[in-house]
């Protein structure tokens, strides 16, 4: 309430005493028995959290309070017809596929839609969108409750719109006349609950219709990203390692529908186990990062996942042939050319990637470096995240061997057991491909 101004806050007041006054008239009237809530918020109490939702009914309506509590008793009316609060019964398993709900640095929810999965005949089945709209709306409480169960320490959420593959002739008359529903419904029954919507891949046509059924208020919350600086964008608000792994973050963990993922650890960049850690580091034009994997076993399996912030970056996995490796220990090296490169033997080498994940899995002893190349870049510097991981081959246990103890007249009487030797006795070893890197530069450098 410190950003009101004293109008602002004197229609505050008087949004108060409405709803004091009014709160029994609207129960009767929407045959509520129960206390009027909203969002899992008693309005009939006074309190810090009934403000909140007061106040961005009155930020939806530009302050003008009698617009406000139309807004707000549409809203109650909405809800009964709509019958939300049954949603909870509800299952929409063909809707997994096209959406899902993560969780940002903050812990607000981030509501994912891949409507590139959409399947018309089947989601709009004899030009029906009243399921479509009711999955939306579980979506839209799902997120609210777990804003609720967080305590209100944020009140807003975040949407991100994948139309990758989704074209004018794709979306026929029940596309459009969904979008268009959905855009009203949100907008008339969940005001101020966004606080950035991201659109990625969106056809131009789509933009159009958002402009022109959205309030210049809501469009201020709108970012269209193209395929080159989604990513960027998407980072400024997701963690890297809760940012899924298709739009170039580390998270390979599927959520599935409207399960939204656990807000806690939000900004975690680290794991239980030292290889879990994300790391980051920034490679000017011309330059390469060598991290060192140490000497590796035949067998020894080498994953990786990383993610740029913007634009490629090369990598490669080689053997470190020169007379020094055999004594150097594990860890990074410095973001600098030299000429150890030509005792390099290639062991993978691939193509430039924004993001990629694999393992390789070696096939001789030998000293193994794993390097980030921005050779190829003439201007343009890169901020990589990544995540490495060395395995050992496991090396399997020598059965004790038994031997029979022989009798004086030559029968066998007992048994005794050998144990291993010192060099049987060899266990598996993880190496420790945990770095230290140079400080994140977020500032591109225009190519």
């Amino acid at each position: 309430m410190t950003d009101l101004s004293i109008e602002q806050t004197r229609i505050l007041a008087d949004f108060r005493v409405f709803i004091d006054q009014n709160a029994k008239e609207w129960k009767e009237k929407l045959g509520l028995a129960s206390q009027l809530e909203l969002w899992h918020i008693n309005l009939e109490v006074e309190s810090p959290l009934r403000d909140m939702i007061l106040i961005k009914f009155l930020r939806a309506r530009d302050f003008k309070l009698d617009c406000a509590q139309t807004m707000l008793y549409n809203t109650f009316v909405w809800r009964k017809e709509f019958n939300v609060d049954n949603l909870v019964n509800e299952q929409f398993p063909e809707y997994d596929n096209i959406g899902s709900i993560g969780v940002d640095r903050l812990g607000r929810p981030v509501m994912y839609n891949y409507y590139c999965n959409i399947d018309v005949n089947k989601i709009f089945a004899n030009g029906d969108v009243s399921t479509f709209l009711r999955w939306k709306v579980s979506q839209m409480e799902t997120s609210i409750k777990s804003l609720a169960e967080n305590g209100w320490k944020e009140s807003q959420m975040l949407v991100v719109h994948d139309y990758k593959d989704v074209s004018l002739f794709s979306m026929d008359s029940r596309t459009k006349q969904a979008s268009k529903q959905t855009i009203q419904l949100l907008q008339d029954n969940y005001p101020e609950i966004l606080a950035v919507k991201y659109f990625i891949n969106i056809p131009w046509f789509f933009e159009r219709l958002v402009n022109l059924f959205t309030s210049e208020r809501t469009k201020k919350k709108f970012v269209v990203c193209d395929s080159n600086s989604y990513r960027h964008h998407l980072l400024e608000n997701i963690d890297i390692t809760k940012l899924p792994a298709k739009y170039g973050g580390l998270n390979n963990i599927q959520q599935d529908g409207n399960n939204i993922e656990d807000t806690t650890a939000a900004t975690t960049t680290k794991g239980d186990n030292e290889q879990d850690k994300v790391q980051s580091v920034t490679l000017k034009s011309k330059e390469s990062h060598k991290i060192n994997l140490g000497t590796l076993l035949p067998g020894t399996t080498v994953s990786w996942e990383f993610t740029t912030e913007s634009n490629d970056i090369g990598f490669s996995i080689v053997i470190d042939n020169s007379p020094s490796s055999s004594s150097s220990s594990s860890g990074d090296g410095d973001n600098n050319n030299n000429n150890n490169k030509n005792n390099y033997q290639p062991a993978l080498d691939r193509t430039v990637h924004e993001f990629n994940a694999g393992e390789f899995t070696t096939v001789r002893d030998a000293k193994y470096l794993f390097i980030f190349d921005n050779n190829h870049s003439m201007f343009k510097q890169k901020l990589v995240h990544y995540k490495i991981a060395v395995k050992s081959a496991a090396i399997p246990t020598p059965t004790p061997t038994t031997v029979p103890i022989l009798n004086q007249v030559g029968s066998s009487t007992a048994t005794t057991t050998l144990e291993p030797t010192v060099d049987d006795k060899k266990q598996e070893e993880t190496v420790d491909a945990t770095t230290t890197t140079t400080s994140p530069d977020h500032d591109q450098i225009d190519e």
